[in-house]
């Protein structure tokens, strides 16, 4: 995955937690893209920030700091939803 790809990741990850926030007010239903959903799946396994990150390396083409950088906000976002 290209730069330009990932930051669409991470708006399309906001979207979707903005979409999940009104899903817990009876709005609307949880809307997560694929790489929000896997962020969401490997953190329910009980994989920490460092491994998710490491693992979107892999996955796409993104430096480890920007992915850890990303799993860490959307995680804390996760909690602050109460998840």
């Amino acid at each position: 995955m290209r730069r330009r790809d990932f930051l669409k990741w991470s708006v399309g990850v906001f979207v979707g937690l903005l979409a999940f926030n009104f899903a817990l007010r009876g709005r609307e239903p949880l809307v997560l893209n694929s790489t929000g959903y896997r962020v969401l799946t490997l953190h329910r396994k009980g994989l920490s920030p460092e491994k998710i990150a490491d693992i979107l390396t892999k996955e796409y083409e993104v430096d480890y700091e920007t992915a850890y950088r990303d799993v860490v906000e959307f995680l804390k976002e996760v909690r602050n939803l109460s998840l």
